[in-house]
Order: C-alpha cells, then sequence, then structure tokens
C-alpha cells in the first residue's frame, strides 16, 4: 500500500543486497527533500500526451473525467463522526457506514473505536480530555487516522497537547504498526532525520538529532503498539507522518513527514 519506488541514479547487480542497501542509504541522506505529489505529476503527464494526440481542449475535458471519476472511487468510503462523553472526557472519532461487508464494518469500527479510546488508560483518572481526529488516508486497503488533542489536571504543572494514531487495514480491521511497513534500525533513524519535513517544528527536529539515534530506533520500533505508545505514524497519500515525543516547552510531540521515495530501501517486502 506505500509507494514502491527505485531509484534510478543506481545500476546495482540483482542480489547484491549490501551494495544496493549502501548506495540508497547514501542517497537518501544526500537528496534534498522533495515533495512528491503523484497524482498531479500523473494527470500533467496524461493532459500532455493526450494534447499532443488529439488536441489540448479534448484532452483537458477526457481527463477531468477520468479524474474525477478516480477520485470519487478513492473517497467512497463514508466516515461519520462518533463521539465519546464521560465526565471530563470528550473523545472524537471516525466511523465507517457505508462498507458493502457488515462483518468486515463491524470489525473496522470496533478497531477504530478501541484506537480512539485506549488513550483514556494511559490518562490520570481526575483529568479532563478532549480530542478530535484528521484523517490521514481512506481507501480500499488502509483507514489512517490522527488523533490530536489536550489533557489537563489540577495536579498537573500545565496542559499537555497529545497526539496519537491508528493505521487499520482493510477490510479486515487489523491494527497496523510502522514496524509491520519497514525495517527498523540506525541506517532508518538517521534517514528519517535527515528527509524530514519539520514543518514549524525546526527545533523540535534539532533536539531529536541531537540524541542518541539508538534510543530513538528503539521508540520508532515499538511505534503504534498502543494508543498510549511514544511514537505513533500514519500513512498519507505522500509521505509518512511520524508524532514524536519533545519536551513540553517544544510542544509536547512533533510532527515529521517524510517522503516515501527516501524509506524505498527500508521497506518490508
Amino acid at each position: 500500500m506505500l509507494l514502491n519506488r527505485v531509484f534510478p541514479q543506481y545500476t546495482l547487480t540483482a542480489g547484491n543486497h549490501k551494495a544496493y542497501k549502501e548506495a540508497a542509504h547514501a542517497l537518501c541522506m544526500m537528496a534534498a527533500h522533495i515533495k512528491k505529489m503523484k497524482r498531479k505529476l500523473a494527470i500533467i503527464c496524461a493532459l500532455l500526451t493526450m494534447c499532443t494526440a488529439v488536441g489540448c481542449k479534448a484532452a483537458a475535458s477526457t481527463f477531468s473525467a477520468v479524474y474525477e471519476t478516480a477520485n470519487a472511487q478513492e473517497t467512497s468510503l463514508l466516515l461519520t463522526t462518533e463521539k465519546y462523553q464521560l465526565a471530563g472526557v470528550t473523545i472524537e472519532y471516525p466511523v465507517l457506514s457505508n462498507y458493502p461487508d457488515a462483518k468486515a464494518q463491524d470489525k473496522i469500527n470496533n478497531a477504530i473505536e478501541k484506537a480512539a479510546l485506549g488513550i483514556i488508560k494511559s490518562i490520570d483518572k481526575n483529568a479532563s480530555l478532549q480530542v478530535g481526529y484528521k484523517v490521514a488516508l481512506v481507501n480500499s486497503s488502509i483507514i489512517s487516522i490522527v488523533f490530536l488533542g489536550d489533557a489537563s489536571s489540577p495536579g498537573w504543572a500545565h496542559p499537555a497537547n497529545i497526539a496519537y494514531s491508528a493505521n487499520i487495514s482493510v477490510p479486515s480491521g487489523k491494527m497496523l504498526r510502522l514496524a509491520d511497513f519497514y525495517k527498523i534500525d540506525k541506517e532508518f533513524t538517521d534517514c528519517v532525520l535527515y528527509n524530514t519535513y519539520a514543518g514549524e517544528a525546526i527545533e523540535a527536529l534539532d533536539y531529536l538529532k541531537a540524541q542518541d539515534t539508538k534510543q530513538l530506533a528503539k521508540l520508532l520500533k515499538k511505534a503504534d503498539k498502543t494508543s498510549s505508545s511514544e511514537v505513533h505514524s500514519a500513512i498519507t497519500e505522500n509521505s509518512l507522518l511520524l508524532m514524536v515525543p519533545v519536551p513540553h516547552v517544544l510542544g509536547d510531540y512533533a510532527k515529521f513527514e517524510v517522503p516515501y521515495h527516501a524509506l524505498y530501501p527500508y521497506e518490508k517486502k
């Protein structure tokens, strides 16, 4: 379900895994961050091809219809919002409502609910908790959800920002973890740190680069085990989204986006 791209700059002998890994890792560490927009590039290429063959006006009309159809297919799964409220806890989460297989839909929704509400167990009983969500990706293979919120308690020095996620396989309802997609080691961790788009979290990224890489690798290996795991991941159309803990002064957690092409050498086959 993740992008399966190669690096054409390298010519490697088939079976020479070590050489491939070294070359790909070197490229990964050297490459500047490039925001890939696969769908838009495909649209541009198709338009150019059809403009050459039948004229730009007809091509634009034809491809527009194709694009709208593909887009409709990708978003055909309908998600509605469910709200859990008890005492000082409010958590919103999506519910799948139009899947053709009722049993599969129940499995998926049970997995979403379990992931959404699992955070309650790790919060102080006297704390208030407010959580909303954003759908990172939904298609016929996976539903990826990011939960964002905050918690506070009379005994705490300050409120805490909270971020966690759920990646659910469709139609099985199985929870997917970062370690299901990638072989996580020191090289993978370095690749994440030096190929990430940090947005406004530059200081947080600098903080993590100054930490022990082996320790961060351990956290990445444990990512997504439960809602209270320290590191969480989400699957978007163009990149892997990571939410990593940082000191409160830096926001409690930082969100980083890593393009799939940079992580290709570490994908599990």
